[in-house]
């Protein structure tokens, strides 16, 4: 269940949600379960937050940064995230069907189970993503 003060902010885009981040460095956000489809969050710091089950579909998240996040069966269907950083993040069983990945940093992420069908990966670095469900590689 994603915390309501963490909602509220990532709601209101990503300028509020990044300077909320910048002022709060130490907490690890929980957008678990969160409906966040269609939001713009184009550069988002999403770094080290729990997006567990969260609908991203359709969402703008255009060079956000998503590394180490935990997006284990989210739905990030349809979504922009072209030169996102996601390496490292967790995407056990995440759709990203029909998402647009092009130059993405997958490098370590775990994508087991993921939903990669139809999805632009152009230009993406998949070194070292586990699809096998395997510890992730310390890159």
């Amino acid at each position: 269940m994603a915390d309501l003060k963490h909602l509220n902010y990532v709601r209101k885009g990503a300028k509020t949600w990044n300077a909320f981040r910048l002022d709060n460095p130490n907490i690890i956000p929980d957008l678990s379960g969160a409906d966040l489809s269609r939001l713009n969050l184009k550069n988002a710091n999403l770094c080290v937050t729990i997006l567990t089950q969260a609908n991203l579909s359709w969402a703008d998240l255009h060079g956000a940064d998503l590394r180490l996040a935990n997006l284990c069966q989210a739905d990030l269907s349809r979504a922009d995230l072209t030169e996102t950083k996601i390496a490292k993040a967790i995407l056990i069983e995440a759709d990203l069907s029909g998402a647009d990945l092009r130059g993405a940093d997958l490098t370590g992420a775990c994508l087991y189970k993921a939903n990669l069908s139809e999805a632009n990966l152009t230009g993406v670095n998949l070194s070292v993503a586990d699809f096998n469900n395997l510890k992730t590689v310390e890159v």
